[in-house]
């Protein structure tokens, strides 16, 4: 039984390597991509098994959604640009990565040439708003996005209405995690993290000063946010969009990996070039 287990515990350490050889990561790296497409599939899962249930995180009008994650790009370049600084990680290379991912943010969806291309998707897929005509006068022939219909009071319908919410969860999470990993500090951070807290623990004001820490820490900040990212993500494939939907905005996060491994396929590449 010992080596049967241990037979496939080799070729599952041997599949995990090659598959982060192939894609130019690490093995944590591979880690964290490969738990956001398993959690939308929990998503799901708890939907079909819970049906239409009411709750506090299916009105998307709950606190954190309206405060958190509809200013999700600022509080992600907050916080990430805080540990950085408090890392000494803001090189050239970061920023340019940062304004990459925030390129594609906008890309997709806030502005493009016109609509951003979430909105594109959904009207060249049959979409449209439906509002009332009385209440806003409007040209014929202008081409209305999801911003103006919502400003319209408009309800968004028909067409395949790709995840915005997903997009900017797994991207920024995805961003944040190549960050924090590529310094190679997360271990000592937390040990010296929990050493203080500890120390902080026997003082008077004991349990005020832990939470202080806790919330001028870069690194526990940091881990804070990507654990909110992870259970609205996990909110919102459950209580929110067809599956479809929620994948394609799943793809279109993990099109934004590019400015990490990019670069590395092409180092590679011009490596074994120069060799030759």
């Amino acid at each position: 039984m010992e080596h049967v287990y241990g037979r496939h515990m080799k070729f599952a350490e041997c599949y995990v390597t090659t598959a982060a050889r192939s894609l130019r990561v690490t093995i944590p790296e591979l880690v964290v991509i490969a738990v956001y497409p398993l959690t939308v599939l929990l998503g799901e899962l708890l939907h079909h098994a819970t049906g239409h249930v009411d709750s506090y995180f299916s009105n998307k009008h709950n606190l954190i959604n309206v405060v958190f994650v509809k200013q999700g790009w600022a509080w992600t370049i907050f916080v990430l640009l805080y540990f950085l600084i408090q890392h000494y990680g803001l090189t050239r290379t970061t920023l340019l990565r940062i304004l990459g991912g925030t390129a594609w943010w906008v890309v997709f969806t806030q502005w493009f040439f016109g609509l951003p291309l979430m909105d594109r998707i959904f009207l060249m897929t049959g979409g449209g708003c439906n509002y009332e005509s009385f209440e806003i006068d409007i040209e014929q022939d202008v081409v209305i996005g999801s911003l103006m219909c919502r400003k319209m009071k408009g309800t968004w319908i028909g067409g395949h209405d790709p995840s915005g919410h997903v997009f900017l969860l797994v991207l920024s999470s995805l961003i944040m995690w190549f960050e924090l990993l590529e310094r190679g500090t997360l271990l000592t951070d937390l040990t010296k993290f929990r050493d203080a807290v500890q120390r902080s623990s026997v003082a008077p004001y004991g349990q005020i000063t832990s939470c202080l820490r806790a919330l001028t820490h870069s690194t526990m900040l940091l881990l804070g946010l990507l654990w909110l990212w992870w259970f609205m993500l996990l909110m919102t494939s459950t209580y929110y969009h067809y599956f479809s939907e929620k994948i394609t905005g799943l793809i279109a996060a993990y099109i934004g990996l590019l400015i990490y491994i990019g670069p590395r396929f092409i180092h590679d590449t011009t490596r074994k070039v120069l060799k030759t």
